[in-house]
């Protein structure tokens, strides 16, 4: 917990709501935890290489139906399908439980745009010369989070949305 919070459970969802979890492993464990207790929830892994607020912002704004850019490409290949199609998922949920990752992402040095590689394309000497691996600020992830919520907003604004932060081991970040 980051703050002693009392939140009355009421507030947050009932049987009849339907729930997305996406993120990491661990939104798994909370969608089959809801599904424990016939809450009605689907779960969308979003795999660790992957899980960093710029690329949740780039597969929320696939999910609503923006072009194919690098980025996004780049998740369609990981995922192993287009993002647009978990779109009525969020059409017809209630609460979406985002689990968030890594906060360190790579950016093109010459343009500060974020890159995503897939691990086959992993080379450190590569991505020493054209890219900066760095820690995401607090500031550029509020930003992510804010954008999250307009964006998937914009598909049900109704969606209410509890956010945690996936249990990674440290040294994978």
């Amino acid at each position: 917990h980051v703050c002693n919070v009392t939140v009355p459970p009421g507030f947050l969802f009932t049987r009849d709501d339907r729930i997305v979890t996406l993120g990491s492993c661990f939104a798994e464990n909370i969608a089959r935890s809801f599904r424990g207790l016939d809450v009605d929830a689907f779960n969308i892994t979003i795999g660790e290489e992957i899980n960093s607020t710029f690329a949740n912002l780039a597969y929320v704004r696939r999910v609503a139906g923006d072009p194919l850019d690098p980025v996004s490409t780049k998740i369609v290949e990981v995922l192993g399908r287009d993002p647009i199609d978990d779109r009525t998922h969020f059409e017809e949920a209630t609460l979406v439980v985002f689990t968030l990752g890594v906060a360190p992402c790579f950016f093109a040095s010459a343009s500060g745009q974020f890159m995503m590689f897939l691990p086959r394309e992993f080379s450190i000497k590569q991505l020493n010369k054209e890219y900066v691996w760095r820690n995401t600020s607090v500031e550029e992830n509020i930003n992510n989070i804010d954008a999250i919520v307009d964006v998937l907003t914009g598909i049900n604004p109704d969606l209410k949305f509890v956010f945690s932060v996936s249990p990674i081991p440290l040294t994978c970040t």
